[in-house]
Parts: C-alpha cells; structure tokens; sequence
C-alpha cells in the first residue's frame, strides 16, 4: 500500500511465501518506504525484514534522485545488509536515465554499483525500458 501527502510518498508492503517442496525457503517479509520530493531532488529511504531460509535480514536503503532534464535523471543509492549468516554489507550504486523525447514511453538506462565484500567485482548494466 502507498500513498502522498504533503509532498512525501509513502509505503508499507508485508509478503508470507510458503514453499510446499522446500519448506526452508519459506518466510516473511515486510517493509516501509518514504519519499520526499524536494523539488531539486527526490530524497528516499526504505527499511524491510525478512526471515527467509531461516536468515534473519534487515536492510535499510538510501537514494537521491534528481532530474538533469526533462529527458534525463540521476539516482544515486546506498544499502546497509544485516544478516544473520553474513557480514554485514555496504552497497552503492548510480544510474542514468534517459526518456526519449518523441516517445515517452521508451527509455534508456545505465547503472554501476558495488559493494565492500571481499572478492567482488563492480557491477554494470544498460537496457531499454518500453512502457505499455
């Protein structure tokens, strides 16, 4: 469920998954959002939990948004993992996005993040988004 209010979007989402072959892989999870629009950027936070497998997770997210253009916006985010049977995880990421002006509803995207675990590699995407 989300909704706005004097600026700020907000939400709650709760999700019961029930595994009938791995009985294990059964769990909860729940989450609040918020968002504000600031005008010259868009500024959010998320918080879930989640017991899945038996690992208890919480995690909390951080992200700016803020549009170049018309046609193009920038986010940027941070994530904190705290799990049970891990470390706990920083994660960040940055990504572009760009509407194409005659066809608003296709639109590109690239994005790069990474993470302060051992042994892992940045990571990297681009797609194209079609709306329908």
């Amino acid at each position: 469920v989300s909704t706005e209010v004097a600026g700020f979007a907000v939400g709650a989402a709760y999700q019961s998954s029930s595994a009938l072959e791995a009985p294990k892989s059964s769990g909860d999870t729940w989450g609040l959002s918020a968002m504000f629009d600031a005008g010259v950027a868009k500024l959010g936070a998320d918080y879930s939990s989640s017991n899945l497998k038996g690992n208890d997770a919480d995690q909390i997210n951080l992200v700016a948004v803020m549009p170049i253009d018309s046609t193009t916006k920038v986010a940027v985010g941070l994530a904190r993992i705290d799990e049970d049977i891990q470390d706990t995880v920083i994660e960040w990421y940055a990504n572009v996005t760009y509407k194409l002006p005659a066809q608003k509803n296709v639109s590109f995207f690239a994005e790069i993040a990474d993470t302060d675990k051992n042994n892992v590699n940045i990571g990297y995407l681009a797609g194209m988004r079609l709306q329908f």
